[in-house]
């Protein structure tokens, strides 16, 4: 294998995982999101990177050999079918809205490349041994079946290209004022179908030559090669770039929301094993609880509901502990703090952390509570529910650091 080859196959490999990637985050509910317009947009990536890979030299023999010429054809031409078919079916769901209509169309597309692809394995299998062998060198007289199936490859293909060049120019000037990169994209996929419009063109007119005049001065396989390849780029990219607009912020919300769940762990914890009768598990039941902690730290389901309940949960406890929460020793630890740290959020969020340890020990140990009016207000007072998750995150930071360890009362154990 070539190094070209290789990094043809690296390429396509890298577009064929993202765009896996992209459907296995379509199984999360995201609201606003075109379900099956983004499935058959991932579904065309990834047959356009099984073609590609059919069409590396160093696959083709490969492919020929344990298939024979025929049929090996006839799988270099099902997924290039099936990547335009799924185009096809990603403008109808996005431009239509759903309904009886779009239903409709989408049986009328499915039909009619099933009937395409049906024809076009069933002539692979009546041309003569060697058929397409001989339609490859370019000796297209002495092919006639597979000359048929190249016909019909050709009307079907350039009928799809033709219908997704227009409707993504058009649809990229409209949705240009909303989205400037989709709109990006829309362009890049109207430039790589008509770049495959070339394709198809050449391939009519290679085979307009061959009858009229005989067999150009030039291997029809290579020409078309250098052809497909700025137009797979250009449709990749383009198909990439709606996707990635919604999936890269989709996917860093995830990431910050795991990272903040990770953060919150300590003084959850800590606050739990006190009560913990106010933990609703998010883990399926019937899972063992032996496996409830690795699920719990390595699944993604439901991670922005997962993180607020344990904000809740947490504030649930804390304001269980209220009677022993002391505003004097908050305020008395916070000057200590900011003696020894510039960083007023840090001394805050430690004299917070104090506070509940103190609080914890009080009420394991059944002491006094502390008089109603030195009870601590609550600090996470904010309108929004995003700012009081900010602020538990920073109490969560605080729980273990070492400033909060060397404020803490001296009979005051870390949880």
């Amino acid at each position: 294998m070539s190094t070209r080859d290789l990094i043809q196959i690296m390429v396509v490999a890298v577009a064929v995982t993202a765009a896996t990637v992209k459907l296995l985050q379509l199984t999360r509910p995201q609201p606003g999101i075109n379900r099956p317009a983004v499935a058959a947009m991932c579904g065309a990536i990834i047959t356009m990177g099984i073609a590609n890979t059919q069409e590396v030299p160093s696959v083709v023999p490969v492919l020929t050999e344990a298939l024979g010429s025929n049929f090996a054809y006839a799988q270099r031409h099902t997924p290039a079918l099936a990547c335009f078919f799924l185009l096809r079916l990603a403008f109808v769901c996005w431009v239509w809205p759903p309904g009886w209509r779009r239903r409709q169309t989408v049986r009328a597309h499915t039909a009619l490349f099933a009937v395409v692809v049906v024809a076009r394995w069933l002539l692979a299998a009546l041309a003569p041994t060697g058929d397409a062998a001989q339609a490859l060198d370019g000796y297209w007289m002495q092919a006639p079946t597979t000359m048929v199936a190249m016909l019909i490859y050709v009307a079907y293909m350039g009928l799809m290209i033709g219908s997704v060049s227009r409707l993504s120019w058009l649809w990229a000037r409209s949705a240009a004022h909303r989205t400037r990169w989709t709109a990006r994209g829309l362009r890049l996929i109207a430039a790589g179908a008509a770049t495959y419009e070339l394709y198809l063109a050449h391939k009519i007119a290679f085979l307009g030559i061959v009858l009229a005049v005989g067999y150009p001065p030039y291997p029809q396989v290579r020409v078309e090669w250098f052809i497909l390849v700025p137009g797979t780029l250009l449709l990749v990219i383009g198909l990439a770039m709606p996707l990635i607009a919604t999936g890269v912020p989709a996917a860093v919300r995830l990431a910050r929301q795991r990272a903040a769940y990770g953060r919150l762990g300590p003084l959850w914890l800590a606050l739990t094993s006190y009560r913990p009768e106010v933990v609703l598990g998010a883990c399926p039941a019937w899972m063992p609880r032996w496996l409830r902690p690795a699920w719990d730290r390595f699944v993604l389901v439901h991670m922005g509901f997962r993180l607020y309940r344990r904000v809740i949960e947490c504030w649930d406890i804390v304001v269980g502990l209220h009677g022993y929460c002391d505003e004097r020793l908050r305020q008395r630890v916070y000057d200590q703090a900011r003696e020894s740290t510039s960083d007023e959020d840090l001394a805050r969020s430690v004299a917070e952390a104090v506070m509940i340890r103190t609080a914890l020990e009080s009420a394991r140990t059944e002491d006094a509570l502390v008089p109603a009016e030195h009870r601590a207000p609550p600090q996470d007072h904010h309108p929004r529910l995003r700012d009081n998750v900010a602020w538990w995150q920073r109490v969560a930071r605080a729980w273990g650091h070492p400033l909060t360890a060397a404020l803490s009362p001296p009979l005051t154990q870390l949880p």
